[in-house]
Formats: structure tokens, sequence, C-alpha cells
């Protein structure tokens, strides 16, 4: 594919699971990602945080940044996180996870009907809006050196 018709058309990219600023050579390696988006890709760049909706308003400050320097913003990531119970009791942990597990295929169980938007929270909805509208994603996978 020719690398200008690609900017003429600037699809909308998704870029998944976004680390934040905090994690400095996570950091440098996702504005370099972002760079090479921009310049041979598309300027229409949504980075998704690899902190489910259900964390994400904890954290959101530490990607504040993106939107400072680059003018993007960070969505959560749809699928919901379990980084903040890690030090919880097992059993919680466990019920809260497969609460969630069972919510997420309730959901996609629903979308067949055009109903599953109906048990999502305003983060996970912006989520999936920005997967579904999206021409291209691309998977960050920030741990594959």
């Amino acid at each position: 594919m020719n690398n200008e018709k690609i900017k003429k058309d600037n699809p909308k990219v998704v870029l998944l699971d976004v680390a934040q600023q905090s994690n400095a050579g996570d950091d440098i390696m996702q504005v370099a990602l972002i760079s090479l988006i921009r310049k041979y890709i598309s300027r229409d760049i949504t980075p998704m945080a690899y902190f489910g909706g259900n964390e994400f308003k904890d954290v959101e400050s530490e990607f504040s940044g993106y939107k400072e320097k680059y003018n993007l913003n960070v969505v959560s990531g749809f699928a919901p996180t379990f980084y903040k119970n890690r030090k919880k009791n097992k059993i919680f942990q466990t019920l809260t996870r497969f609460f969630n597990l069972f919510k997420m295929f309730s959901v996609l169980f629903l979308m067949k009907f055009g109903l599953g938007k109906l048990l999502m929270s305003r983060k996970e909805k912006e989520s999936y809006e920005s997967i579904l509208t999206s021409d291209m994603i691309i998977w960050n996978g920030r741990n594959f050196r």
C-alpha cells in the first residue's frame, strides 16, 4: 500500500496497551511509536491504557501528559484489570475476576441483541466505541523486549 494514500485517508488508529508516563522506559517507546504512526499512517490516534475502566479513574492523571504534549486523549482499556487488588484476599480477587468475566461475557452476548451497552460503564462505552469506530488497531506490546 502506498504511504501517501494512507496519509490522505487518515484512518482512525487505536493504540492498545499504553502504559502511564511515569513508566519512563515504556513511555519513550510509546512516544516513538506515536511519532511513527503520525508520520506514516495517521494523525487520528486513540491510545488505550492497559488499565481497565474499573481502575482507570484512579490512574487517569498519570496519562495527562499525552493530552498536554501530543493532544491525545487516552481512554481506559475495555477489559477489567486487577492491579489495585493484588494484595487483597485471594477469595476476594477470585470473586471479583469471576464477576467481571461474567459481566464481559454477558455484554458480548447482549451485543447480539443491541443491548450490550446497558451493562457497560461510561469508560467501557468510550473504549468500546473507540475500537468499534477504528480503521486500524495496533497492539503496543510493551513486554516484547
